[in-house]
Parts: C-alpha cells; structure tokens; sequence
C-alpha cells in the first residue's frame, strides 16, 4: 500500500448481518358499512352511488393490511397508500369526534409483545399503518445486496426512510392519540427504533465507504460513527422500563455487540495505518485494544446469531496475527514503546445517516393521490358550520326573548292605563269594536284556547322526555361505574390498574347535575304558564263565544256621549293616534323577528361554502360570519325599544288630559271595563302562547344537548368495554400462564415442524401422524374457546389413539408466562436471528469469482439449523490484554 496520499481500505472486509423487525398484526375491520350509511343519511343515497367504488377500495387496502407481504416494497407503498385513505376519511367523516360519530374500533397487536389494543381514533391506525411502512422499509434494508456499492447505497436509503417514517410517528401522529396506546407506539421505544435505523444506515454508509477503497483515516472515522450510533440506540433503549421490558435480550445484544465490534473494526483500521507509517508502538496499543473489544463482544455470544460470533472470530483471528507480527517487528527491530490507550488521540467519530423527513406520506409514493371525498364537506368545515348554527341560533333566542319582554312591558304599561279598551268605548256605542273582533279571529284561527292546551301537553312530553334522558344517562354511567368496582374488588387494583370511572366521569356528571337542575327550573316554569291559563279561563270562554253572542254580552249605552270640548277632542284624537302608530311598530318588530328567522336558514349553503372557501382559518371565519349576523339585531335590541318607548311616553301624556274631560258614567265605565277584560284576554293569550312556544324551544335545545351527551357516554363506555376486554385478556393469560397471538396458533406450527421433520418415514406413520396434527389442532381449539391454558383430556386421549406406538408423539411447547415466542409464520433469512445462542454451520471461505456473497444466506437456505451440534465452533473466550 503507498502511504504518499493517504493509505486505503484493506483487503479484509466483511458486512455485517442486520437483525430485522416484525410487522405489526391486526383484525378484521368493516368500513364499507358505517361509511355508507353516514354518506346515505347525510347527502342521500344518490350520493352515496358516487362514492361506494372508493369506499369499497379503502375496504380493499385495509383487508390487506392483514397479509402484508415482508420485505415488500409494493406492501410498504400499500400501508402509506392506505394511511393516506384514513387521513381523507377523517377530514371528511366524524370518526374522531362528533355528535354523529361513526363508531369503528381499530384494533392492533404490539409488534414485540403481541398485546392487543383497540382505539376508535384515527390517528391510532394510521399510527399502526405507518409503524409498519417503517419496518418493511427496515426489511427492505435488510435485504439489499451490499456486496456492491450500489446496493449498500440502496440499503441506506431504506433504512433511512425508516427512520423518518417512525420519527414522523412519533411527532405528529402520537401526539394526537389521548387513549391508551400500543406499547411499540409509546414516545420511548418511537425513540429507539429511530436510532436503530439510523445505526444500520450509518453500518451501510460505512460498507460502501469500504467498498470504494477510501482512505483509512476517514474509514476509521465512518466506523467510529457506526458505534456511537449503536452505542447510543443502545443506552436508550436501558434508559426507561419500557424498553427495557419490551426488547428481548437478543436485541439489546446485538447493539452492544455492533457496538464493540465497530470500536474493534475502527481500531484494526487505524493499526494498519500506524504499520504503514511504522509507528509499531502505537499500531500494538490500537490492536491491544480491538482485541479487547471483541472481548466485550464475546460477552453477548449467547444471545447473537451464529453469522455475527463468525465475523468476531475472523477479526479477532487477524488481529491476533497483526498482533504477532507487530510485537516481533518490534522487538527485533524498532523497539518502539508503547503507549497507554490513555495517552493516544481519540478517535473522531464521524455520522453520515441522517434522518429522512416525512413532510407528506404523498412524496413517499411514486404518484399523486387524489382525494376520492373531495366534493364531502370535511370534517372541520362540518364542525364549524354546526358552532356557528348553535352560537347564531343562541344568540337570536336572546334576542327574541329581550324585544318579547319589552313589548309585554308596553301592553302592561297601557292595560294599567285602561289603554286601548276606553278610547275604542268612545267611538262604538254598542258592541264590542270591529279591532276586537278581528284579533278574536285571528286567535281562533290559529287554534284558540285548544292550541294552547296542545301546546301545553307538548311542553309536558317534552319535559319527561328530557328528564327521562337525562336519567338514562346517569343510570348508564352508574352501571358502568359499579361494574368498574366489581371488577377491581375482584382482580385488585395491581390487576385491574385503570382509572376509576368515577374520577374519569367527575366533570360530566357535574354537568349533567347542572342540566337537571336547569330543567327543574323550567318543570316550575311550566307550572307557573299553567296558572296563567286557569287564571284567564273565564275571558278566554268569552272570547270563544261568537261575535254576535260576544257583543251581547256588552252593556248598551243609555245616553250619547257628551259633545267633547276642544281640548278633549285634541287629546282624544292624539291618544287614538299614538295607540295605532304603537300597534304599527310592534308589529313590524314581529315581522322583522320572522324575517331574521328565515333569512338565516336561507343563508345556510352560502355560509357553508364561505366555510369552505376559508379552511385554513376557520375560527377566525366563524367569528366573522357571527359579526355580521350581529348587525340584523341591533334594529331589535335598540332602535325598536327607543320607537316603542317614545310612544308609550306621549300616550301617558295624552291619556292624563283624556282622562280629566272623559264622562264618569257609570255605565260607560262598565263598557270600558268589560273592554279591557276581553282586551287583556288577548294580551294574555299572545303571552302564554308565546311562553309555551319559548318552553318547546328550551326543550328541543336540552334534549339536542341530551343526545350529544348520550353519544359522549356511548363512545366513553364502548372505549371503557374495549379497555375492559383487554384487561381481562391480559388477566386470563397471566393466570393460565400463556400468551396467545389471536393471529396464529404456535401449537399447530409446532406440531407441523415435528411432522415435517420426520418426512421420511413409512406411509402408515405419516397418515398416522397426519391424524395427530388434526386431533392435537381439535384439542387445541377446544381448549382456546373454552379458555383453559392446556389442552382436554378427551383431545389428548384422541390423538393417542390414533398415532401407532412405533410412531413417537411429537412434544408439545412448553409456554412461559408474560413471554412472547416468536411464532413460525415467517421466514427467518435476511436478519431474523431464528434461534440464538446456536453456533451456524461451517464457514465456507468465498471464492473470488464469487458474485455476490449474502451475509444472511446461511438462514435463507436452512429454516432451522442445527447449530447445537457442531461444538468445533464453541471457542475459548479471548482474554483481555493489558
């Protein structure tokens, strides 16, 4: 090698084996249905014909979700595709949230420990859709050829996409999930898995560096890098419980030992360097201390693959011999001292992965994804519209009921005055005036007294309706409460750990106190009408008699009335005026308040598409829209009190003069006082008419909010059973002391193995035992329904029946509580360790013709080798040098 520009790479070189990750599994879930229904009941089902083919799709994507392919490039585009469907259904459907939310329970099983999960918040599967994008780009990494530069490039790629795939995880998807969450999900192990992908893209980088013959000096500092990197996935993934409970040991030793044999290979580097320069001293202290880091590799042999122990015994065979060699040049010829490790230049660490920002899943894939709910309203924009509604139509009850209480104010103020019943005595000389009887008429035709006992009968229904809602609420939460006590009483708080429901329904059942004690208050209100109307019975049956039959009942006027003075005419003529100019505003008032009314729910596709048009702020939209909604009101609120109170103050003056010249016969005063009776009779009608239509309104607003507190309970109590089910999972496979993935019956693998393993024996043997497999898969289903942790007598006397006594009975798994066994669904090659602590068969050394060598082709090729039974490979430990 020349040493003039630098010396390069060596001609050892060998990869190493990268251990992969698992995909996560999951059930079976349904969208075709609630999608459809909600699409049918929301925009009608001609609508719903647009939109079945890409609903039927999403079913599609997410069906696969169950058979992901592994190391799948087409089945890690399919997850982000997939991830993308669930983000469009949530911006679109209420899945989240929502008094009409669609109910789905997404359930997931945790990658490492195989616990169950399920969450009807959308963001959890996207969560667990995206997890497993990340780990098949992970596999993908695996599986690349990095005898090449080209694939160890292609590798790097991969696994740093992983890395921004679980980093997009973990900022911006876990954020939004409240509830429980899946273990491999949680901010910790999020965290480690990140570091683990970066480790093996820096590990790739490194490869490839070494490949294109670089020079040493940078090698050692790319290697360097590589151990830092796995050094520190390592420390965090000892830093909390979590991960220290959910990575197996064969994880945490394969990290140290990357770790330590990356310090060795850096090491080695800088020795061969140091010999190119003859700096013998130092090359012995760089050698010394590579070997005693494979010594610290040696350490995690019993939980690392045969692949990983082989490529320590190679290093650690050449490092001896560049030991021996040094230490001989030394002393025969340099003499060199040498140095502590202490005393030598640290080795600079240099990290080329970096992280691969996900901004937006689209860039992932190789084209455009279109929005197939476009043309829906999405979510947001639909829970704006419904704040605005509910804030405008509060807000115009407000309204009403202030200008409603000021125009009582005025009528009461004139009935005290005897207003307008003595001005129209003045004029009519018999009867009751031709105003009376029109008003009558109006009355009756919009039902008389009988609507008022209708509407009366509505306002009761309505009230023991809410009542009866409000109750329901409570006695739901009450039975889901004392079953939540029934249940730690009987597990106890270790096993049964959740928060209690009384403290997680505190605040809700404070405000279902406040809702029944605002219907209390309406109930006595309701009463209070009804008095009204038993104190106004006697009018309002005059005022159901005909017209000739009511102006029979007015007393006829004995004399004419008096020849009025000036004055009086004056004053009579201004009073008469004043009272219809009054008559004139309030009835504009009513109009005005129809008009608002109306012209609101007209406004509704206008206000909607506003809305739409302004998403990226709707709050700010919404606040606006009620601004000018504002405006329609201050006509009511302040310029027809300012008319209404004008009036009423030049009538009171008018009716002083009015009264000082009016006749004081007493029969007119009778005409006058029956007037005002029937006159007052109809103010009250109008009154109570108007209060039982104020109560209907209060009623249909309590029982719209009974019904979102209905759906809130619902969707509380459908998560707390969830919850419930995978308490009481977790609890009967700790007391039966096995952990079953629902997925996969390990028992059937198990005994298929065994069956497969003795292929060759006779004809006989293999129906026999092909017998066994069906009885013990008989008694293994049996056992499973009915809960038991071992399998029936009758299935265990089933299978020993049927096997001959020559054929010998395949042992069944002994199980460990709380401990995951990898199940046998999938092939090991490729960085799937299979079973550690066993030592590979033979090393074959490579030829150089050979194109293309596989550090994982010796799991690809032998599902299970038997490396137990090759003790040539059970090495003496180095020793560490001093």
């Amino acid at each position: 090698m020349s040493n003039s520009s630098g010396t390069t790479a060596p001609s050892y070189f060998k990869p190493l084996e990268i251990k992969t990750l698992l995909t996560k599994k999951t059930d079976h879930l349904d969208v075709i249905r609630p999608l459809s229904k909600f699409i049918s009941i929301q925009y009608g089902e001609n609508i719903l014909r647009d939109y079945e083919t890409p609903i039927a799709a999403i079913q599609q994507r997410r069906n696969e979700m169950r058979n992901l392919q592994e190391r799948s490039e087409g089945s890690r585009d399919l997850c982000i595709r997939y991830a993308m469907d669930v983000m469009q259904m949530a911006n679109h459907f209420p899945i989240d949230t929502g008094v009409q939310r669609i109910q789905l329970s997404f359930s997931w099983y945790d990658s490492f420990s195989r616990a169950r999960t399920s969450q009807g918040n959308s963001n959890f599967e996207i969560a667990n859709v995206l997890f497993n994008s990340a780990v098949l780009s992970h596999q993908l990494g695996c599986a690349q050829n990095r005898n090449s530069e080209e694939g160890c490039l292609e590798a790097a790629k991969h696994f740093q996409i992983a890395a921004g795939l679980f980093s997009f995880i973990q900022k911006k998807v876990c954020p939004s999930i409240v509830e429980k969450l899946n273990t491999d999900l949680t901010t910790e192990v999020l965290e480690c898995l990140v570091l683990l992908s970066l480790a093996n893209a820096q590990q790739c980088i490194c490869e490839k560096a070494h490949k294109k013959n670089m020079k040493i000096a940078i090698l050692s500092k790319l290697y360097m890098g590589a151990s830092n990197s796995f050094k520190l996935a390592a420390e965090v993934m000892d830093s909390s419980n979590t991960t220290k409970n959910l990575f197996d040991k064969s994880w945490k030793a394969y990290l140290r030992f990357c770790q330590h044999y990356y310090e060795a290979f850096a090491s080695y580097l800088i020795a061969i360097e140091l010999h190119e320069q003859m700096t013998i001293g130092k090359e012995i202290t760089r050698i010394i201390h590579a070997q005693n880091c494979l010594v610290d590799c040696s350490e995690q042999s019993r939980s690392i693959s045969g692949m990983l122990k082989m490529a320590m015994d190679e290093l650690n065979t050449i490092l001896e011999k560049l030991y021996q060699t040094a230490q001989h040049e030394n002393s025969k010829i340099y003499h060199d001292r040498v140095p502590e490790l202490k005393d030598l230049e640290l080795v600079e660490a240099k990290s080329m992965a970096k992280i691969q920002e996900v901004n937006d899943l689209s860039e992932l894939l190789k084209e455009k994804i279109a929005d197939p709910f476009f043309n829906l309203f999405p979510i947001p924009v639909m829970e704006a519209k419904q704040k605005f509604d509910e804030n405008i139509k509060k807000r115009m009850n407000e309204v009403f009921r202030q200008a409603r209480e000021h125009r009582e104010y005025i009528r009461n103020e004139l009935a005290k005055l005897g207003l307008p019943g003595s001005i129209m005595m003045v004029d009519q000389k018999s009867g009751f005036p031709e105003d009376v009887h029109t008003k009558i008429a109006k009355i009756k035709l919009e039902g008389g007294i009988h609507r008022l006992y209708e509407l009366k009968q509505t306002l009761d229904e309505m009230s023991q309706e809410t009542k009866t809602q409000l109750e329901s609420i409570t006695k739901k939460l009450d039975e889901e409460q004392k079953e939540d006590e029934d249940c730690r009483l009987q597990y106890g708080a270790n096993r049964w750990p959740r928060l209690e429901s009384s403290k997680l329904t505190f605040n809700l059942r404070k405000q279902i106190s406040d809702y029944q004690q605002k219907l209390k208050i309406a109930i006595n209100s309701d009463s209070l009408i009804e008095k009204k109307i038993n104190e106004n019975s006697e009018v309002f049956k005059l005022m159901a008699l005909d017209p000739k039959s009511l102006n029979d009942k007015m007393p006829q006027s004995l004399s004419q009335m008096m020849e009025p003075s000036s004055q009086f005419g004056k004053s009579f003529s201004d009073l008469k005026l004043y009272l219809a100019q009054l008559d004139d505003i309030l009835d504009q008032e009513l109009q005005i308040e129809t008009s608002i009314a109306n012209s609101i729910k007209l406004q509704d596709k206008e206000i909607e598409l506003k809305l739409l048009s302004s998403q990226s702020n709707l709050e700010a939209t919404v606040q606006q829209l009620l601004s000018e909604q504002e405006s329609k009101f201050k006509e009511l609120l302040i310029e027809f009190p300012q008319k209404e109170n004008s009036y009423l103050q030049s009538i009171q003056e008018s009716n002083r003069v009015f009264e000082q010249h009016r006749s004081q016969n007493s029969l007119q005063a009778q005409r006058e006082q029956l007037l005002q009776f029937v006159y007052n009779g109809i103010n009250k009608h109008h009154e109570i008419a108007s209060n039982l239509q104020e109560g209907i309104t209060f009623y249909t607003t309590m029982q719209d909010i009974t019904r979102k507190l209905m759906n809130r309970v619902d969707d509380f109590i459908f998560a707390r059973k969830t919850e419930k089910q995978d308490i009481m999972l977790n609890i009967q496979q700790q007391l039966s002391g096995v952990t079953i993935d629902p997925q996969y019956n390990y028992m059937l693998v198990t005994s298929s193995q065994s069956s497969s393993s003795n292929s060759n024996s006779s004809g006989t043997s293999a129906a026999a035992a092909s017998t066994s497999r069906a009885s013990t898969m008989q008694g293994v289903n049996s056992s499973t329904v009915g809960g038991s942790s071992s399998m029936g007598t009758s299935g265990q006397s089933q299978v020993n029946m049927n096997i001959p006594r020559s054929t010998s009975m395949p042992q069944q798994p002994q199980y460990t509580p709380n401990v995951y066994t990898q199940p046998q669904y999938m092939p090991q090659g490729g960085g799937a360790f299979g079973q550690y602590g066993q030592v590979p068969p033979p090393f074959i050394p490579q030829q150089q013709q050979q194109p293309y060598y596989n550090p994982n082709m010796y799991q690809q090729q032998q599902q299970t080798p038997q490396y137990q039974q090759q003790p040539q490979y059970q090495q003496q430990q180095p020793y560490r040098r001093q």
